[in-house]
């Protein structure tokens, strides 16, 4: 991704080469690109003030064609994340990020439906999200626990997680701290290993487990 809006790919299983004429552009609103995402066959590109779809139409070099745009651009880069979405006996893959309007304004925590936004974030995420002194500082990460999916936003001074499962938000805080430490996650050789923000250490999470590297754990 670029900031003018462009987008280069690589060649099919070789990510080191780049063909310079391998690039398309997110351009129906000019303001740029500034975060990106993949759902299925299409390729997301977000920017201040507005979203682009672009479907995988397999062609060369370029291989994606825009078939939407939306009014809604991307509040903070690291917020955008792909998400496996379960509800009753259905799962669907959507994209979950922080959002703005067309003037670029904070708008809510918005979920796709298809080529639609749905806002799922209460007020009082909407007041968190907002009164984040560093917006490009706010990351998210998603996790499966017990066959519950969540998606965790965290700024400087919070962390408010939704279960994709029940649609419903809670904070979570770590020892002497007003927000998670935890603010990267992957599940890797059968470990789910986690990030600690604070001092850059990596962890293994294990529900046997009641601390955070010796702190208590609050519930």
């Amino acid at each position: 991704l670029i900031a003018d809006g462009r987008v280069f790919v690589s060649g099919l299983n070789d990510g080191l080469t780049i063909d310079p004429l391998a690039f398309g552009k997110a351009d129906k609103v000019a303001d740029g690109l500034s975060a990106g995402a993949v759902r299925g066959d299409d390729l997301i590109l977000s920017g201040p003030r507005s979203t682009e779809f672009h479907h995988d139409v397999g062609t060369t070099p370029w291989p994606f064609q825009r078939v939407a745009s939306i009014d809604f651009g991307c509040f903070a880069a690291g917020s955008m994340l792909p998400v496996n979405v379960i509800k009753g006996e259905s799962s669907f893959s959507t994209v979950i990020w922080a959002a703005t309007d067309k003037l670029g304004a904070y708008t809510g925590i918005m979920m796709l439906n298809g080529y639609s936004p749905v806002k799922i974030s209460p007020n009082w995420v909407d007041r968190l999200v907002q009164a984040e002194i560093d917006p490009p500082s706010i990351r998210a990460y998603t996790r499966s626990h017990d066959g519950h999916v969540f998606y965790k936003i965290s700024g400087t001074t919070f962390t408010a997680a939704y279960n994709t499962v029940t649609s419903a938000w809670h904070e979570e805080k770590s020892y002497g701290l007003t927000r998670s430490r935890i603010q990267t996650y992957a599940y890797f050789n059968a470990q789910h290993i986690i990030g600690d923000y604070s001092n850059g250490k990596l962890y293994e999470s294990d529900s046997s487990i009641y601390d955070e590297d010796g702190d208590p754990l609050i519930l």
